[in-house]
């Protein structure tokens, strides 16, 4: 007797092999399926944090300039004009109007369709409250901040 036939033969076939893989290739299609929504939903966590942190500082900007807090979010889009005389105040030709950019700039789909407030991620108003030392503005979808 020849020692190949005695032993048994180890090892998979072709086909068990590329049934195993259509297996993991199925249960990896089902995980990211699953894992996407968190990560989407991180994405916009981010970017409406990344948001509020921008108006805030627009706040504070335009608290500096013009020495009151502004009255709405949407106040922050607005451009603004400055008169300055230079030179005799009674010439009309010493008159300068400069116009200034808006302390705000967000792109246009964080902008309601009226313009009157600003949206974050999910498409939902942030708030404001000016009375707020803290949380001044916030989001109903963003924790903590």
């Amino acid at each position: 007797m020849s020692r190949e036939k005695e032993l048994p033969e180890r090892g998979l076939t072709l086909v068990e092999l590329l049934v195993v893989m259509a297996i993991i290739a199925f249960l990896g299609t089902m995980l990211m399926s699953h894992l996407k929504p968190l990560a989407v939903d991180d994405s916009r966590g981010a970017a409406t944090k990344g948001l509020i942190h921008k108006s805030l500082l627009a706040i504070e900007a335009y608290h500096t300039e013009l020495r009151q807090m502004p009255p709405s979010l949407s106040s922050l889009l607005a451009t603004r004009t400055r008169t300055m005389i230079v030179g005799d105040p009674n010439d009309p030709r010493s008159v300068r109007t400069e116009t200034l950019p808006p302390f705000l700039e967000v792109e246009k789909d964080h902008i309601s369709s009226d313009g009157k407030e600003i949206l974050d991620a999910w498409g939902s108003p942030l708030h404001y409250d000016p009375s707020r030392v803290t949380g001044m503005v916030w989001s109903d979808h963003v924790n903590g901040e």
